[in-house]
């Protein structure tokens, strides 16, 4: 009979230690990963559109609705570089931007025309962070100088439609003329500004001799500025 090998010691409490303490670390992972999540709040940034910076200073609201009751649960400010934290739910809402931006805003890369209404809804979360951006147009302004440039009679007259600006709404493919020029001695001045970014169409109808024409022009006006452009019928 053949005498079995010998086994140190130090081996067999080498193979113990091992063992134990791979047990630990697969209690340990399991112990992680049953810990509950972490409370995350609501994390943001209020940018301009045109730059993509950070605006700083603008007050901001945190407002609650429900169908009885609601109000403001919190206040803030964005920082330095516009960002801005909240701890509750809510909806959010930039309180002292309209003197330089339009109403309307883009929520995560998303046009949200109805924003000023109602702010833009946002949560706190559990194991993994809100983060919100909201990018704001600056004030985009157009000037349409308007005259009679060859007139006819008292019957000249120019029907105008100004499209995506405060006063003449969106584009339709059915234009509404809402303006009326009419007159030999006309030097009339349409103004407004923009409601989303800074495209504006202009359909026109010139009424000259009994003869009517209608007409369409696409405005690209300077973003944040004024653009002026001259009609004459």
């Amino acid at each position: 009979m053949k005498n079995l090998p010998s086994v140190s010691y130090s081996l067999l409490l080498f193979l113990f230690l091992n063992t134990l303490f791979l047990s630990c670390s697969r209690d340990n992972d399991e112990i992680i990963k049953n810990e509950e999540p972490v409370f995350q709040p609501i994390q943001g940034q209020v940018v301009d559109y045109i730059t993509k910076e950070g605006i700083p200073d603008l007050d901001l609201e945190l407002i609650w609705r429900d169908l009885f009751e609601g109000g403001v649960t919190d206040r803030g400010r964005t920082d330095n570089n516009g960002e801005f934290t909240f701890y509750e739910d809510g909806w959010i809402e930039i309180k002292n931007h309209s003197s330089k931006y339009q109403k309307g805003a883009w929520i995560d890369g998303k046009y949200d025309l109805f924003y000023y209404l109602l702010g833009t809804y946002a949560r706190t979360n559990y194991g993994s962070s809100e983060s919100l951006t909201i990018e704001v147009y600056p004030i985009t302004r157009i000037k349409i100088n308007i005259r009679n440039g060859n007139p006819l009679n008292s019957d000249d007259k120019l029907d105008l439609s100004v499209s995506n600006t405060s006063k003449g709404g969106y584009h339709s493919d059915d234009p509404v003329y809402t303006f009326q020029y009419k007159g030999i001695d006309v030097n009339e001045v349409f103004e407004d500004v923009t409601i989303k970014a800074n495209m504006v169409q202009i359909d026109y109808m010139v009424t000259r001799a009994g003869q009517t024409e209608k007409f369409t022009k696409l405005v690209e006006c300077t973003p944040g500025g004024l653009t002026e452009i001259d009609l004459e019928y």
